[in-house]
C-alpha cells in the first residue's frame, strides 16, 4: 500500500528468523528492566510488555518473553551477566 514492492517485503521478512527474533526482543527487555529496578513487578511487566507490543510482537510472546526475563533476574539465573542490575 505504501509504494513497496512485494518481493522487497518478502525478502526482508524471509531475512529475520524466529530464533533471532526472540533473542531481540529478550535483549530489549534485559535493557530496558535495567532502568526499571526499583518499580513493582507488576508495573515492569506491563511496561515491558506494552514495549514489546508496539514492536509488533504478538502480547502472547511478548508477555512470556517479560516473564521468563524477569524470573531469570530475579532468580540470579539469567545467562548473561546481570550484575548491573543489582
Amino acid at each position: 500500500d505504501k509504494g513497496i514492492e512485494e518481493s522487497v517485503i518478502a525478502d526482508a521478512v524471509s531475512t529475520v528468523d524466529a530464533d533471532q527474533e526472540l533473542a531481540t526482543a529478550r535483549k530489549l527487555v534485559k535493557r530496558k528492566l535495567a532502568t526499571m529496578t526499583r518499580l513493582d513487578p507488576q508495573v515492569q511487566t506491563r511496561r515491558l510488555a506494552g514495549l514489546l507490543a508496539r514492536k509488533g510482537y504478538a502480547p502472547s510472546t511478548a508477555f512470556q518473553i517479560v516473564r521468563e526475563v524477569i524470573g531469570e533476574v530475579a532468580a540470579g539465573t539469567d545467562s548473561e551477566d546481570t550484575a548491573w542490575l543489582a
